[in-house]
């Protein structure tokens, strides 16, 4: 049965560079047939996000429902008064301690006693929080002992219960796997013995070729939605796989037969039973993604809501100034170096805009109007990619997008060094560490790229959501700088 089809259709414009082939990064990737076999269900990470919301709302409900069932035993409005100032505390602590524990992990819906001692953990922890914080603003006699006392026993009990439907609910439903997993074959037999699904690397037109930007677009785009990549490949293959799959979002392995008789080793298996050398774990768990996509949530819908009469102002002054739109859109390299949209208010004239990014702009640059010379300087024309981060192309901090024909000295910036690639395990940020430390502006010779992938590789390696809001601080001190033209 022919199954799953991917991306062919790409740019593949192939300039003579120094002596060799240079395939610049496709405008975007259609469907067509890859092989006949199984299809692998990209996207279980939207059944994941289901089931830990589940866990959630349910968690929130029980504990709402236990401490207003504790409430109906005091007369009076004494004991609903008590209620809403205890979960007005309780809730926030509860959440924080339940992505601190994984309590809502969606593997916890997998087994009953597992998924309820993670979730009485983080409420064990919530309520010592919520009975400390009374006890040292020396207010707990205002408050009923036995409403609380009987909503934590109430709460601990409904949380139990509730995680119990959830895991009962997910082996009601027969699926048995939250993970979309992938192998890929390249100049080896492929293996289907084990169910796995698969793809042929030379019939999708997939070269782990660093310099061969169409190519790795297409593995990009292909690992979209997965959770785990297995490379199949000759051993003289592996230094180039090893390379081209430390780009990727997702964690990847090559397999190594090999090393199978070494069991004393700590390696991974394959779903083949053959051991595999893990090359990248996505970087960030879990747990991580939770916290830095909420944070972004978060952040980013106030941002809008502040600069919402600003999105007019421009939008007028823009129009006035010069005919065309009021946003300028572009193609640029994201997360697992796949292409997204970008917006951005407009500031150049409209026959003028540049939407593959080869010329950068300069200093009195002729293309830009009189209002769009004042919102780059003032870094104004980048607000409007806070939509894109609400829709999740961006975050608020991590490297900068660059356009697919950016260049430096004539080079694109994937020739200058290849670890470039690497910058596009995480997502793209309105600001970053390179920002920050006045890295910004147009990439008029090589330095000028280098010393942005450094701090983007730092920024990738040693990751924090403190961090990102020290990054997000700084900024503020570098809307306006020389650079921004």
């Amino acid at each position: 049965m022919k199954w799953w089809t991917m991306v062919q259709r790409s740019m593949d414009a192939t300039t003579a560079e120094q002596g060799r082939n240079v395939h610049a990064m496709p405008e975007h990737v259609e469907e067509s047939v890859a092989y006949e076999g199984e299809r692998p269900t990209p996207n279980r990470a939207a059944i994941r996000r289901k089931i830990a919301f589940a866990l959630v709302v349910g968690d929130f409900s029980s504990i709402v429902a236990a401490f207003v069932i504790a409430a109906l035993f005091r007369t009076g409005d004494q004991g609903f008064e008590t209620v809403r100032d205890f979960l007005f505390v309780l809730i926030p602590l509860y959440l924080v301690f339940s992505i601190y524990n994984n309590a809502n992990h969606p593997e916890l819906s997998e087994n009953y006693l597992a998924s309820i001692r993670r979730g009485l953990s983080a409420l064990a922890m919530a309520t010592v929080a919520l009975a400390l914080i009374l006890f040292f603003f020396k207010v707990s006699a205002n408050y009923s002992r036995l409403v609380f006392g009987l909503g934590c026993f109430l709460a601990a009990a409904m949380v139990s219960v509730w995680r119990f439907i959830v895991v009962k609910l997910r082996r009601a439903s027969g699926l048995h796997n939250l993970y979309a997993n992938l192998a890929i074959f390249d100049g080896v037999r492929q293996n289907k013995a084990a169910g796995l699904s698969g793809v042929n690397a030379k019939a999708m037109g997939i070269i782990p070729d660093l310099t061969d930007a169409a190519a790795i677009a297409r593995l990009g785009k292909l690992a979209e939605g997965m959770d785990r990549i297995v490379v199949h490949c000759a051993a003289d293959r592996r230094q180039d796989w090893a390379a081209a799959l430390k780009t990727l979002d997702v964690p990847c392995e090559i397999v190594m037969p090999e090393l199978d008789a070494m069991g004393a080793l700590s390696l991974r298996t394959d779903p083949y039973g053959r051991a595999s050398l893990l090359l990248n774990s996505g970087h960030l768990n879990w747990n991580q993604r939770v916290g830095k996509r909420m944070f972004d949530l978060v952040v980013s819908v106030i941002l809008l809501a502040i600069s919402a009469p600003l999105f007019l102002v421009v939008a007028i002054a823009i129009k006035a100034d010069s005919p065309g739109p009021v946003f300028f859109r572009q193609d640029r390299i994201g997360l697992g170096n796949r292409v997204f949209k970008i917006w951005k208010f407009r500031s150049m004239r409209t026959e003028a805009s540049d939407f593959s990014g080869v010329v950068s702009t300069a200093r009195k640059d002729n293309r830009v109007t009189r209002v769009g010379d004042f919102l780059r300087r003032t870094s104004i024309d980048e607000i409007p990619q806070l939509l894109n981060v609400v829709s999740g192309s961006m975050s608020l901090v991590g490297p900068r997008p660059h356009a697919s024909g950016s260049r430096a000295e004539e080079m694109l910036f994937w020739d200058i060094d290849e670890r470039y690639w690497y910058r596009h395990t995480v997502k793209p940020g309105l600001t970053g560490l390179a920002q920050i430390r006045g890295f910004r502006g147009s990439t008029l010779v090589k330095s000028d790229l280098i010393n942005r992938l450094r701090a983007d590789l730092e920024y990738v390696v040693n990751w924090s959501l403190l961090g990102d809001v020290r990054i997000l601080i700084r900024t503020v001190s570098v809307l306006m700088h020389r650079n921004a033209f």
